[in-house]
């Protein structure tokens, strides 16, 4: 990628230690990452960006189940639970039975 090898060049390019560190774990991170980067042609294809709408449903959906009056969950528990509803909201529940049962 284009970006990558531009920093890359930066890198090379700095006097200063601070700054060339910096970059370099900045491609460090972008590096794995680069395939989640183009925005525009997922914006092009209708896809969201944002996490917004991933980051509500979790809070309504686990939450509503974690949340019952009178329910205690148990700290392990709770990634259980939220496992589980991911699966019924995600339309995999079936799939997932098959797979569990066998």
């Amino acid at each position: 990628m284009r970006l990558l090898a531009e920093l890359g060049r930066e890198r090379r390019g700095q006097r200063s230690r601070a700054r060339r560190r910096a970059l370099a774990a900045l491609i460090r991170y972008l590096r794995p990452n680069v395939d989640g980067l183009w925005y525009r042609d997922r914006l092009a294809q209708g896809r969201r960006i944002g996490s917004g709408l991933i980051e509500g449903a979790c809070k309504t959906i686990v939450g509503r189940r974690l949340k019952h009056g009178g329910a205690r969950w148990p700290v392990p528990r709770v990634a259980n639970v939220a496992a589980l509803c991911c699966l019924l909201y995600s339309d995999e529940w079936e799939a997932f039975g098959r797979t569990d049962a066998a």
